[in-house]
């Protein structure tokens, strides 16, 4: 199987996946203002998300040892670097949550088809560590932060299997 992408040392191989989609936010402080509207300011971007519906499905991979495998993952809180198989780096992200659900089981109760959706969040530990700069008292700012507009995504319909390794 193509490997699409991995997290750490995690891979995630495609069989399709479920979905795949990205969060971007921009924070702003809201400043009441004598006999005005309140005015926004600029305080920077908040962390991304990354969202993955997968599909674990006993044909192509153990369900239960790939979800002991994510909750393993999840325990060690640290940020593991998010690479596609084209060798981009997404960046550094943390398994923030698990969400799964059990489709079918055999007679005695393993699973052998389930679904999970994975949201991580990114580490900004180390883009957060150049200086800051002090603000100005009363410098307010209405302007919105420029960003690329880009291709969305958030549609993309693939279901992937997971597997530790390289």
């Amino acid at each position: 199987m193509a490997t699409l992408a991995s997290l750490g040392d995690l891979a995630l191989d495609i069989v399709p996946l479920e979905a795949l989609g990205f969060e971007e936010e921009w924070a702003f402080a809201r400043h009441a203002v004598i006999e005005g509207k309140p005015v926004l300011q600029f305080t920077g971007a908040a962390l991304r998300t990354v969202e993955l519906a997968i599909r674990l499905h006993h044909a192509f991979t153990d369900p239960a040892a790939d979800l002991a495998a994510l909750r393993a993952l999840a325990a060690t809180h640290q940020a593991q670097e998010l690479r596609y198989a084209d060798g981009t780096v997404e960046g550094r992200f943390v398994l923030a949550k698990i969400a799964h659900r059990v489709l079918e089981t055999t007679p005695e109760g393993r699973a052998l088809h389930m679904t999970a959706q994975l949201s991580l969040t990114e580490d900004a530990a180390e883009t957060n560590t150049s200086a800051r700069q002090p603000v100005a008292t009363g410098a307010v700012s209405n302007r919105a932060p420029e960003t690329d507009v880009g291709a969305d995504p958030a549609s993309v319909s693939l279901t992937a299997v997971i597997r530790s390794g390289p």
